[in-house]
């Protein structure tokens, strides 16, 4: 019985070993893996709920009625200009109002103005990465970590704005970008993370 006991503790010493080895060996390849590879992005859904979409249209609110304001005060001081004492008073009007204007252009250009709409998926890019993401590059999702790797999407324009999210070798926040991109299915949204251009090992 004895001899059972022990060799029965040899054998599950063995499994846990061997258990160990297998998770510091993937985490020293996946490691290795990320610092030489710069083809990932992370895909993401932003929802018509998110609070970034509730501020953003509150700003964007905001700089509608600032702008309506303003063009109102220019009216004002043309009707008011005739002998033309109110010239340096209209110049700062219609450089506000352009400023303002500006800030609007770009607002509606953001993904999280779009997605105030319907949902909106993209992926993030990390700075170190965006050479590989041009409009209409292949995107590569994974369904066994690195291998078992398809054609999921492709990507479409850049995104104005940056925001960070966490490195999946590191994690640690990296800076980066969102860009569209079109899915060939929904929820290709739910991969950690897709590859640009190209399979992280060819073959597979």
């Amino acid at each position: 019985m004895s001899k059972v006991l022990v060799s029965s503790y040899k054998t599950l010493g063995v499994m846990v070993l061997i258990f160990v080895l297998v998770g510091v060996v993937g985490f020293m390849a996946k490691t290795v893996f990320y610092f030489v590879d710069n083809t990932w992005v992370k895909p993401g859904l932003i929802s018509q709920s998110s609070s970034d979409v509730a501020q953003l249209r509150s700003t964007h609110s905001s700089l509608l009625k600032q702008s309506n304001e303003l063009e109102i005060q220019l009216k004002e001081l043309k009707s008011r200009n005739g002998d033309g004492t109110l010239n340096v008073s209209i110049t700062q009007n219609r450089q506000a109002f352009a400023s303002v204007q500006k800030g609007i252009a770009e607002i509606q250009k953001m993904p999280e103005y779009l997605a105030a709409e319907q949902d909106l998926t993209v992926i993030f890019v990390p700075y170190d990465n965006q050479s590989n993401t041009t409009s209409g590059t292949k995107l590569f999702g994974c369904d066994w970590y690195l291998l078992n790797c398809d054609v999921v999407g492709t990507t479409a324009a850049r995104f104005p704005g940056e925001v960070s999210k966490v490195s999946p070798a590191s994690g640690e926040p990296v800076r980066g970008f969102y860009q569209a991109v079109t899915f060939s299915d929904r929820s290709s949204v739910e991969y950690d993370v897709l590859f640009a251009g190209k399979k992280p090992f060819w073959l597979f």
